[in-house]
């Protein structure tokens, strides 16, 4: 069976990623891996833990910037 061919662009190089804090909310951050490197760029974004449908709402909205960020560094 033939390998399959892959394209010259590498795809996910940027990934949106989330660390727990001691308070059980989430700080987001990019994980950037370029030339064999791995970077962490951290977005003072949080997701907090959602109570009420207002701070649910609130996490959405974070999350929809997080990922406009992390779509401009692809």
């Amino acid at each position: 069976m033939a390998k399959k061919q892959t394209s010259t662009t590498q795809r996910g190089q940027v990934k949106l990623r989330e660390k727990k804090l001691a308070d059980g909310s989430s700080s987001l951050y990019l994980d950037i891996y370029s030339n064999g490197k791995r970077v962490k760029e951290y977005l003072k974004l949080y997701l907090v833990v959602p109570n009420t449908a207002i701070e649910k709402e609130q996490n959405r909205q974070t999350l929809a910037v997080a990922n406009s960020m992390r779509a401009k560094r692809e």
